[in-house]
């Protein structure tokens, strides 16, 4: 599988960059951190196997991470077993990107990140059903929710 820039250069076009994309790892296992990392690709030079690390192997995924590190900006966030004992896995995960991307060189105009399945966005496009609020009650609020908006400020036990 090869990454593409489609999104990236639609994004570009209507409103400039950079463009950030962000993920983590580190949610399912019983121990360690979650780390984070914010990428910003160049669009000339996207490295082959960045789409799908965990199709390489070990060599190869040193390769890919070398090739990013010599031509994009990366920031790392890293929340620990503390945070996340304290926050919950899902906040502490959150939290590790948005340091992550808070450590980039440049402040990206839009970050990408990974779906967030349990909340249906692609059934009901964020508006309040039953169905969102129980998932916002079940893994907690992402950082596509509006801090602005009641349900959301009682979710994050700021009301």
């Amino acid at each position: 599988m090869k990454a593409t820039f489609e999104l990236e250069a639609i994004e570009l076009e209507l409103s400039g960059g950079p463009i950030a994309g962000v993920d983590e790892s580190g949610r399912g296992p019983l121990a360690g951190p979650v780390v984070a990392a914010a990428v910003v690709l160049d669009p000339a030079f996207i490295p082959d196997g960045i789409a799908d690390c965990k199709a390489l192997d070990a060599k190869a995924r040193q390769s890919v991470y070398q090739a990013i590190l010599a031509t994009a900006q990366v920031g790392i966030g890293v929340a620990s077993v503390g945070r996340i004992d304290t926050d919950n896995i899902l906040n502490a995960a959150l939290w590790a990107m948005a340091q992550a991307v808070a450590r980039l060189a440049d402040r990206p105009r839009l970050v990408l990140a990974r779906d967030y399945p349990h909340y249906g966005f692609d059934r009901h496009k964020g508006y309040g059903t039953r169905e969102h609020h129980a998932a916002i009650a079940r893994y907690g609020v992402t950082p596509h929710h509006r801090r602005s908006f009641r349900p959301v400020q009682l979710a994050l036990g700021l009301v």
